[in-house]
């Protein structure tokens, strides 16, 4: 029902690119959104009331345009899987 690889190819190719930054730059701006990151872990856990036994070691990444874009199609396909499943279903069944 979807094209989920045409939906990257088409995004990825349609994607406008990222500012041009040294190499040095880059580095100092993901570590500075690194921090930003782990800094709002204690925002977010005041604001919806989480405890600490919820919190998980999951890495913190800072991706490209086009890993931003395979990130969000990977959820969304998840996300959409029994809905789509479901259709798919009904769709055999008529």
């Amino acid at each position: 029902m979807v094209d989920w690889n045409l939906a990257v190819a088409t995004a990825t190719r349609l994607v406008r690119p990222g500012p041009e930054v040294s190499r040095d730059e880059a580095r100092e701006v993901v570590a500075e959104l690194r921090r930003h990151a782990k800094a709002s872990e204690e925002h977010v856990r005041g604001f919806t009331r989480m405890g600490t036994d919820d919190i998980h070691d999951t890495p913190i990444l800072v991706v490209d345009r086009p890993g931003w874009v395979r990130a969000n199609v990977a959820g969304f396909r998840e996300l959409l899987k029994p809905l789509l499943d479901k259709m798919q279903e009904r769709r055999g069944t008529t």
